[in-house]
């Protein structure tokens, strides 16, 4: 009967898991939605300048060009990290995942207004899709610590066992940092790789 018991614990943990990436994946979307929607208010000529198009050829410039992508999806995890010590956080978290797909959908409307939009799909996809994976699973995380300490506002539980959940949770949000760093590095390989074979 107790191991039953705890399997079916441990299903309903992966079930509100589940739910909890099916909700920030469908918030992402809407954000893209809304984001491509408001595009269209903006002029053919702006939002082809929202992407750019610059080749960035010395080695200052790539640096430049590296620190644009990391920060671009380092802000929002950190962001995401930081939401997860409050305990009434849970909307605040929702809607950055909502307002990070606003800034996609943009982004993938300016693309439309350029020329060579299949190269520059291929050089933007990648990284839009993993670095926002990256943040899913950070602001799931986030979630699961904001109910964490709202549990813990309610009840008397001795809070010196939340000492391990802690370190678990800055390790996963230095991993999910480090995986961002790493993504923009590889971004920017892409990009020289593209440049040396002539597509952009």
């Amino acid at each position: 009967m107790y191991m039953n018991k705890g399997n079916s614990g441990e299903a309903s943990i992966s079930n509100k898991v589940f739910r909890t990436d099916i909700l920030l994946v469908l918030f992402l979307i809407v954000g893209i939605v809304l984001g491509a929607v408001a595009s269209l208010k903006i002029g053919s000529e702006a939002l082809a300048g929202i992407y750019s198009s610059d080749i960035y050829t010395d080695f200052d410039s790539w640096m430049e060009t590296f620190l644009n992508y990391f920060a671009g999806s380092a802000v929002f995890v950190t962001a995401a990290f930081l939401m997860g010590f409050g305990a009434v956080s849970h909307p605040f978290e929702i809607m950055l995942v909502c307002f990070k797909g606003l800034g996609l959908g943009v982004l993938v409307s300016s693309i439309y207004s350029c020329d060579d939009i299949l190269i520059r799909m291929a050089l933007f996809l990648p990284f839009a899709v993993l670095s926002s994976g990256i943040l899913i699973m950070q602001s799931c995380e986030s979630v699961a610590m904001s109910q964490r300490y709202f549990s813990l506002s309610l009840t008397n539980e001795n809070r010196l066992g939340l000492a391990n959940e802690f370190r678990d949770y800055i390790l996963k949000f230095l991993i999910y940092l480090v995986s961002c760093g790493v993504l923009s590095a590889l971004n920017c390989l892409v990009l020289r790789l593209f440049d040396l074979m002539g597509w952009i």
